[in-house]
């Protein structure tokens, strides 16, 4: 028997299971054999696995069906490991003409739906491969096999009602495509089963100057410029309608709920969530929306001549912490041409009002109507959705706010009302400055953009919950990776190379040479320019130059006086970073951050011969932004950005057309939700496995140190795997792993040796790391191994996250953390 790693139904035949397969979408196959769990994107790949290493016959032709379940749990993992639930036998041989039928027109719709989600694949190219897959079944083989078939079957005096119902398989299968052989008609079949939600096009301007380029010569035209918009009321509907959607997220706000009032985890502890909800009623359903938008360059490459699209987002910080990195996750709802934002009329500030409207109208709808969600497990449910806070880098925001945009202006923070020359020497925040929905409204009514900061009215104060002087946010990515790790980072490696602790050669040799283990491999600093001292910027990516923040304590820390200002202000910056990358803050350390970011601040005035950077400014509300919000790190633009790489970069790269791009990215990215929302993929990821085997447990070169710690099994026999990954994250042997907090208040770190499958369940088997204590010069603990062994599941980490080991030149190890635990 082969049993289904997605439902836990079991199979007497590799056929059988086979055509099952495609009741998942057939867009990834996990292995569910002796708790394998490793994933396959090509079928016959996973039937010839199941094969040769699981030894998996073809030859019965029964199916075995695990009807028992429970309506709270995952429908992809059985909690006890084990399948003795009721069974049911079902004959393929019995399956109707009309079952086929059905079956046949899903696979069908699922195919089509599957050759849209490719973001590579332009929708012409779709059209050619069904073209081209129609032509070849009109080969005239089929009508010959259904001749011999049909002629063999009247010889051998077989009912006509069975020769009936071959016949009629024989028609569908020669015409797969019937009424989705045109994009056209295919796009009409999506729609009407709500998996297509068509973009919308509206009018932002009725009469806008535009140069044309003819014959004759250039002229400028009078022409209408418009928009897309997704209404993302029916996105939602069919975001929840996932199996188990809607029940996980109720889940984990009941969770958040839970958490003690001292930490923040999530807006929903925030002071403003519960300012948004009170006017609901405690039984009322209710999710929080963001709304993202920034600017993004689809023809980079043709350098001057690339135009600037504008793009809209969604996102749902309810959703599971799983689902919330996930780019499937992040909802495209606006996309047009960036400059028609833009005003040319005198007296017009902006288009902001006739861009944004739909938006604004659809959050309106959402909160105060909300949807109809028919769930499997739950059953018909209202869910509402409030509009939180708007996100998205610094120019983006203060342009759709309605703020002065450029850190050159007089009032360049939208937060406070500090001038620009306070913002350049200020290390406190002034909560007098604080901008406050009375205050707004002055500021407003002088209409002196100089002398407030405030361009004009924010759009969104039309959306019920929402006033921008209250629904500020911050965004991590642009103020710290990008911007102040830059200005900090620059001034102390140029004053080390200048007091002659390293050169640049000896430290781009540690940068090139460094083990950043299995964690940080795929984010590797940039070596540092010659050319360093002149520049504003390092070179690297925003992941990069964090990962040289982390760790540049380890790599050329030991070269470097402890007594050293410039390296206390890097230490400082680290921990500032730490803190506001936390996945959940305590307040007593809110307070802490507070007091270091003054600190930081006011060395870096007395160190470096020059003024706070704008972004600096920003830091000084992040303490009490997270009480307001949540966590800063929730709220950068790091998962935004990689939206902006997947829609509108690799949708416009497959579009050779550029006469209204907005347009042809809208529908190329809704194609291409199609096939989540066919295959009702599961909303939650499901256990990754990587390649491995089946091993006798005590053979293991540990076995007798973790022996102890190891879970009772029915056999010796396990599963051990390569690696594997647990709710979007990877785990690999020698990471290391925070198992939990000792009686003395220190850290237990273990590092993984081997991963094993017990009962659909990820258990590490680690060494455990001595932890001999915090040094404050690398920024890091210094770890040794102790040759002790012990076995951890997953769900009893500490911290989720992995670490590593990193070794230091002097031959010591350190464990550095990512963020504040």
């Amino acid at each position: 028997m082969v049993r289904c790693g997605m439902c836990s139904k079991g199979f007497d035949s590799l056929k059988v299971f086979r055509l099952h397969l495609l009741s998942h979408g057939g867009s990834r196959f996990i292995c569910g054999e002796d708790d394998c769990k490793r994933t396959f994107d090509i079928c016959s790949v996973f039937l010839r696995h199941l094969r040769n290493f699981h030894k998996c016959s073809d030859n019965n032709t029964s199916v075995t069906e695990n009807v028992s379940f429970n309506a709270n749990e995952d429908p992809g993992c059985d909690p006890s490991g084990s399948h003795q639930a009721e069974e049911i036998v079902t004959d393929i041989s019995d399956v109707s003409v009309d079952e086929f039928e059905l079956r046949y027109k899903r696979s069908v719709e699922l195919l089509v739906a599957k050759l849209y989600k490719n973001p590579s694949l332009p929708r012409n190219f779709v059209q050619t491969l069904i073209e081209d897959f129609d032509l070849f079944l009109s080969g005239g083989f089929l009508e010959i096999l259904e001749s011999k078939v049909m002629n063999a079957l009247t010889a051998a005096n077989v009912a006509p009602s069975c020769i009936a119902e071959i016949q009629n398989i024989f028609n569908y299968v020669k015409d797969p495509f019937k009424g989705l052989k045109t994009d056209h008609k295919r796009m009409k079949h999506f729609k009407s089963n709500d998996y297509y939600v068509p973009p919308i096009t509206f009018t932002i301007s009725e009469s806008r100057p535009k140069l044309f380029h003819t014959k004759e010569g250039s002229i400028i035209k009078q022409v209408k410029t418009t928009g897309q918009f997704v209404p993302f009321r029916y996105v939602l509907k069919n975001l929840f309608e996932l199996p188990f959607a809607l029940s996980s997220t109720l889940n984990y706000v009941n969770f958040l709920k839970s958490v003690p009032a001292n930490v923040i985890r999530n807006v929903v502890q925030g002071k403003l969530w519960k300012s948004k909800v009170a006017h609901f009623n405690d039984t009322d359903k209710v999710f929080q929306a963001d709304f993202y938008y920034d600017d993004v360059e689809p023809n980079a490459d043709l350098g001057p001549h690339s135009e600037k699209l504008g793009a809209g987002y969604l996102l749902l910080p309810a959703l599971p912490p799983a689902c919330q990195s996930k780019l499937e996750n992040i909802f495209l709802v606006l996309l047009i041409d960036a400059d028609d934002r833009k005003s040319c009329v005198p007296g017009k500030t902006s288009y902001n009002r006739e861009v944004f409207k739909p938006v604004v109208d659809e959050f309106n709808y959402l909160e105060t109507k909300g949807i109809l969600c028919n769930t499997s497990d739950l059953g018909v449910k209202r869910i509402f959705f409030v509009l939180n806070v708007i996100r998205g880098d610094n120019l983006g925001v203060h342009g759709v706010m309605g703020f002065a945009e450029g850190f050159t202006a007089n009032f360049p923070c939208t937060i406070c009302r500090a001038p620009k020359l306070l913002t350049q020497s200020m290390t406190k925040e002034n909560e007098s400055l604080l901008r406050t929905v009375e205050n707004y409204s002055e500021d407003l009514a002088q209409e002196n953009m100089a002398l407030t900061g405030v361009k004009e009215l924010c759009v969104f104060n039309s959306v019920k919950s929402f006033h921008v002087a209250q629904s500020l946010s911050i965004d991590l990515m642009h103020d710290g990776a990008e911007d102040m790790s830059h200005y900090v980072l620059l001034p102390v490696l140029q004053h080390c190379i200048e007091s002659k602790y390293f050169s640049l050669e000896v430290l781009n040799s540690r940068i090139f040479l460094f083990d950043y283990g299995p964690s940080d491999s795929a984010n590797k600093p940039v070596p540092v320019p010659l050319d360093f001292r002149t520049r504003t910027k390092l070179k690297g990516t925003a992941r990069e130059v964090m990962t040289l923040v982390r760790l540049l304590g380890v790599i050329v820390g030991d070269l470097v006086p402890s007594t050293d200002q410039f390296w206390k202000l890097y230490l400082l910056h680290k921990d500032i970073m730490e803190i506001t990358h936390a996945k959940e803050l305590p307040l007593d350390v809110l307070d802490e951050l507070r007091i270091k970011i003054h600190v930081h601040h006011s060395l870096y005035l007395e160190l470096v011969d020059r003024c706070l950077p704008p972004k600096f400014h920003y830091f000084l509300h992040y303490s009490r932004k997270s009480t307001e919000i949540g966590p800063p790190v929730h709220l950068s633009s790091m998962r935004a950005e990689s939206k902006h790489r997947e829609v509108v970069t690799k949708y416009a790269h497959a579009i050779t057309s550029r006469r209204n791009l907005p347009l042809s990215i809208a529908i190329k990215h809704q194609l291409t939700m199609c096939f989540r929302f066919v295959s009702k993929a599961p909303l939650i990821p499901p256990l990754i496995c990587g390649p491995g085997e089946v091993i006798d447990v005590e053979d293991h070169l540990h076995y007798l140190g973790f022996k102890s710690s190891l879970p009772s099994l029915p056999c010796s026999k396990v599963h051990r795997v390569n690696w594997v990954n647990v709710e979007g994250t990877d785990y690999k042997p020698r990471m290391v792993l925070v198992t939990g907090v000792s009686n003395s208040l220190a850290f237990k770190f273990r590092k993984i040796k081997d991963i094993f499958i017990i009962s659909d369940k990820p258990l590490f088997v680690c060494e455990h790391l001595k932890n001999l204590g915090y040094d404050e010069h690398v920024g890091g603990y210094e770890v040794d191994y102790s040759n002790l062994y012990s076995c951890v599941f997953h769900e009893d980490l500490y911290d989720p996250f992995p670490l590593y080991d990193f070794l230091m030149c002097t031959g010591l190890r350190y464990v550095v953390f990512k963020h504040y635990l």
